[in-house]
């Protein structure tokens, strides 16, 4: 059993290989279409597409503050104790950073200004000098 199934096996492979060549070299299927890859080389005149290079900058962007932001040493305003939320937000930086020495604070003058501006905006008719004591609003 096992001879006849080699010799079947022996016998299908020489058609196969029968089958795919001629004297010994291999013969395309004259069925099968034909394929050609175009490259951008292969036409006259053209050579791919063109695409805008991007220019980055040289350097890194700056990261100053706007030129509002430079706080200068000025006095604090009269009504200092009993100015109003309303008041205080149309001061500039350096006037609100003056009203917050005034009221005691000690360090971080210039954010604590401005978390105070936006803490304002919620009650305006509150002294600045009732914020600072409590911590900001209520």
């Amino acid at each position: 059993m096992r001879r006849g199934a080699a010799l079947m096996a022996a016998a299908a492979s020489a058609l196969v290989i029968a089958g795919c060549t001629v004297d010994g070299t291999p013969v395309a299927d004259p069925a099968a279409p034909s394929t050609s890859t175009t490259t951008y080389s292969s036409v006259p005149g053209y050579s791919g597409p063109s695409y805008p290079t991007p220019s980055y900058p040289t350097k890194p962007p700056s990261f100053a503050p706007p030129p509002d932001d430079t706080v200068r040493e000025v006095p604090a305003p009269a009504n200092w104790a009993t100015m109003t939320c309303r008041e205080y937000i149309d001061l500039d930086l350096s006037t609100q950073v003056a009203v917050i020495k005034a009221l005691g604070a000690t360090r971080n003058f210039v954010p604590v200004a401005r978390i105070f501006s936006v803490l304002c905006t919620g009650q305006p008719e509150t002294t600045v000098a009732d914020m600072l004591r409590r911590g900001g609003p209520n």
